[in-house]
């Protein structure tokens, strides 16, 4: 048979056009899944960096959060103290603030002190290490958590903290709605069944579990049955990261493939019917069709390369209205969601959800960037003093809508060169580019008063208090840990002064690390007997002779050396140690009594009680039983209670000093003059003397208004049937007047200074032959 060339050509183009279609068809459908794996491979690249990140954003909010409550000095003497009531009372508003929902206090050994959560597995925590950051997950009560652990030192380590944020499908979700991959926990212990927690839906997850305990083949076969791209991703457990075992946890990150091949589905049906009818046509309309097809979608595959190294900003052509340019569109759409997908996830990691300013993250690599660069600023601390109060009286969305609204007054107020974040909860940074300190303070002291206006919010106004903290860097610290840390403490220090704006200093901290030294020592001193007495002279006017002593506690430690009474009582006040400190000096006061009466000495003691000592049963059971133990009369002890505390609670007060009178006890008004009670109030106490303060007799001969002041407190004692004590004494010339006012009894330097029991009986012989030789 005869085939004309015509024919011929016609077959011969014909079979051309259609080979090279095929091949074209068949380039693009290879293009294609190599796109579609590349970009699957791609997207579980951002997935897992993204994981990762957001991993370590909630692991920096839960190691903030620890160490903030690891810091807080109220905490650290509960835990010292043993204050158990206290301890979980911090835990849980620390953790609350950050929405923690684990929360674990160990011991300095490893033991668990506090948990709110039965933790199955923690002999990890016997190799906890200050030089590592120890974090991890952990499985409590059949669930996992997301920890860190935080020393609590004291200065030395006594405790250690555990936060963790539950590890559950609400948050496989969230990720997954931000790395758009599916994520699951997987957690295995030995050949038990893995505990799975994923973002896939129940039947999936039942699937996952039944494969992962088949063989790692039948997972392989399973994800591409399920049309998934896989990825493992190792997880360290607390154990495995503290050397105690091996991590039993993995996450598996899965990118659909069917999404992926979707946008290019439409496009291969597209193609073969371009192909089909291609054939049917002229070889002019062949070749023209081949030449218009073949060179879009090599440029078309280049796209995709750019596409699969990252590059997301090619340009695509895309004028034209055909299949090839709905497949450009595509690529156009696909490279610009991928690019806005990732905008959008490092702006989160980087910003405030609530009132979308920078967070802690970006302000920490903004100080340390100004910090490589050498710049000098100041970094200040605002913090909203009255939103606790807000907060409890108007609730968290009136809140969450202040803080909003002063985030925007902030960017109002502030200037362009000022970069402000919040750095957690109701506490805001400002880092000024400003060198001088000074000036500093002079623009800080102005954006307050603009700062610190009402705010209106749903028509109801609501009062502003703002404090800040500020700090110089690099002059007051090179890491940003310090220099947060330095403001904090000018912060609280400008809250007790009541100060708006607070400048740090050198040493500003040293009273606070002094304070935990002495809280970390005071329990041990009285197992080291490192407490003692001393006696200070009581001499009688009109006799000469001393009649009595007042015993003062001192303190000498082994660790931190003299120790004065200003400093430890507070801090055994707020220890609650307070208590066992006055019953060892009652105790001691009566042992002694008790030897100086059998030697003949009839003398009287007077002993310092504070307001919770007055107020503390045990305390007054404890000397009540000392004085029976050594058959001594209570008539030869006074208790010195200082003014404030009758001012404090002067009902209570009152009834306790008339039970202690009736008993035969002496009840002197201690410090008088320093506190604020009413003549009333003075009038109603049960007291037996009244003593008044040595800031009133010390410069006596030289001040006019403290004659005056002393003179008129010694006649209205004396016509309230007081006896009168004045403490202080130091010149002649003040016991002269002191004497001729009327004045009872004087103590003082001029007499003696406090002296140890055996050196005070030397000094009383020695002045009582002194007074019978001049009697």
């Amino acid at each position: 048979m005869n085939i004309s060339f015509q024919s011929r050509l016609i077959l011969l183009l014909t079979g051309f056009s259609g080979l090279a279609l095929l091949t074209i068809t068949l380039a693009i459908m290879w293009s294609t899944q190599v796109s579609v794996q590349q970009n699957s491979e791609r997207e579980l690249d951002v997935s897992e960096r993204v994981f990762k990140e957001l991993l370590e954003v909630r692991e920096g909010q839960l190691r903030q959060g620890a160490a903030i409550l690891a810091d807080d000095f109220g905490f650290r003497q509960a835990v010292t103290s043993a204050d158990e009531d206290t301890i979980i009372s911090a835990l849980l508003n620390h953790g609350q603030r950050i929405d923690a929902q684990l929360m674990t206090l160990f011991s300095a050994t490893g033991d668990i002190i506090v948990s709110s959560h039965d933790i199955e597995e923690y002999r990890w925590t016997r190799n906890l290490d200050v030089r590592r950051q120890e974090s991890g997950l952990l499985r409590a009560e059949g669930q996992l958590y997301q920890s860190v652990v935080v020393p609590v030192r004291a200065p030395q380590v006594v405790a250690w903290v555990l936060f963790g944020f539950p590890v559950d499908t609400t948050l496989a979700v969230q990720l997954e709605a931000l790395t758009n991959s599916f994520v699951s926990f997987i957690y295995r212990e030995n050949a038990g069944e893995p505990l799975v927690i994923s973002s896939k839906s129940p039947e999936l997850q039942e699937q996952l579990k039944y494969e992962l305990q088949t063989s790692e083949e039948a997972l392989q076969e399973w994800s591409k049955g399920a049309n998934l791209y896989l990825r493992w991703l190792p997880m360290e457990t607390l154990a495995a990261s503290s050397g105690d075992a091996e991590s039993n946890l993995k996450v598996l990150l899965a990118a659909s493939l069917e999404n992926a091949q979707a946008p290019f589905n439409t496009l291969r049906t597209q193609l073969w019917i371009i192909a089909l009818l291609t054939m049917v046509l002229a070889i002019f309309i062949a070749l023209l069709l081949g030449r218009h097809v073949v060179q879009p979608v090599k440029a078309l595959v280049e796209v995709v390369k750019g596409i699969g190294r990252g590059d997301y900003q090619q340009h695509i052509e895309t004028t034209r209205r055909d299949e090839i340019g709905q497949l450009a569109q595509g690529f156009s759409h696909m490279q610009t969601a991928i690019a806005e997908r990732e905008q959008r996830i490092s702006y989160q990691l980087l910003h405030d959800d609530l009132t979308e300013l920078p967070n802690a993250r970006q302000l920490h690599d903004e100080v340390l960037a100004r910090l490589a660069k050498a710049d000098r600023f100041q970094l200040a601390i605002l913090n909203w003093r009255n939103f606790r109060q807000l907060n409890s009286m108007y609730g968290p969305t009136v809140c969450d809508d202040l803080l909003k609204a002063l985030a925007q007054r902030l960017r109002d107020s502030c200037n362009a060169d000022i970069f402000v974040a919040r750095l957690q909860g109701d506490e805001f940074v400002l880092l000024l580019p400003e060198p001088s300190h000074d000036t500093a303070m002079h623009q800080l002291n102005v954006l307050l008063q603009q700062l610190n206006q009402p705010i209106q919010v749903r028509k109801v106004q609501y009062s502003v208090q703002l404090n800040a903290g500020l700090v110089a860097a690099p002059e007051h610290g090179r890491e940003f840990d310090v220099l947060i840390r330095y403001a904090q403490f000018a912060l609280a220090h400008g809250r007790r002064k009541k100060l708006m704006v607070t400048a740090y200093t050198d040493g500003l901290d040293l009273a606070y690390i002094r304070t935990l030294a002495i809280s970390a020592a005071l329990p041990k001193a009285l197992a080291r007997n490192e407490f003692h007495l001393v006696y200070q002279p009581k001499i009688a006017i009109n006799a000469g002779s001393c009649t009595g002593v007042e015993a003062l506690l001192r303190w000498q430690s082994e660790e931190l050396g003299w120790i004065g009474p200003d400093e430890f009582i507070p801090v055994a006040e707020q220890s609650g140690l307070i208590h066992e400190i006055t019953a060892w000096v009652c105790t001691q006061a009566i042992e002694q009594v008790a030897t100086w009466h059998q030697q003949g000495h009839k003398l009287k003691v007077s002993v310092n009680f504070s307001a919770n000592d007055l107020l503390h049963d045990t305390v007054l059971t404890t000397f009540e039983e000392q004085l029976k133990v050594h058959h001594l009369d209570p008539t030869y002890f006074v208790l010195e209670v200082t003014e404030g505390a009758v001012v404090e609670n002067p009902e209570l007060t009152s009834q306790r000093l008339k039970s202690l009178r009736e008993k035969g006890f002496g009840v002197s008004i201690d410090d008088y003059g320093t506190g604020y009670s009413s003549l009333l109030q003075l009038r109603d106490l049960q007291a037996t003397e009244l003593k008044i303060d040595r800031s009133f007799v010390m410069k006596l001969e030289h001040n006019v208004a403290d004659q005056t002041i002393v003179r008129s407190s010694i006649q209205m004692a004396h016509q309230l049937g007081l006896h009168v004590v004045a403490e202080g004494v130091e010149t002649e010339r003040a016991a002269g007047l002191l004497s001729d006012w009327g004045c009872d009894e004087l103590q003082g330097y001029f007499y003696s200074k406090p002296l140890e029991p055996h050196y005070f009986m030397q000094w009383y012989l020695q002045h009582q032959a002194q007074v019978k030789e001049n009697s």
